[in-house]
């Protein structure tokens, strides 16, 4: 996947990530119905992980484990470093997080 599209994906699963957890929020404020709060959040934490699986440059697991070998597990180490290092957490806390 090419740099720009990389980011508008990683992008849209941020914004599809935070309507999940504004989904969790208005749950528990007018129904508190736990259930449909823990999908809600589980989905925004499953969205979230994958944007930055994107924006590191690795192919995010296709099913529901993260299992990883010891060699994957330290290059995503070694990714999420370079990626907290980057800018890239102060572009999304402006453009995001209110």
């Amino acid at each position: 996947m090419k740099e720009p599209d990389q980011f508008k994906y990683a992008e849209n699963l941020i914004r599809k990530a935070m309507g999940s957890l504004s989904e969790a929020k208005e749950g528990l404020k007018r129904y508190n119905l736990h259930s449909n709060i823990i999908v809600n959040c589980q989905n925004a934490i499953e969205l979230s992980a994958k944007a930055i699986f994107i924006l590191m440059g690795l192919e995010f697991p296709k099913d529901h484990q993260l299992l990883f070998e010891q060699k994957k597990g330290r290059e995503i180490r070694e990714g999420v470093k370079k990626l907290l290092q980057s800018n890239l957490p102060k572009y999304f806390k402006e453009n995001f997080l209110e």
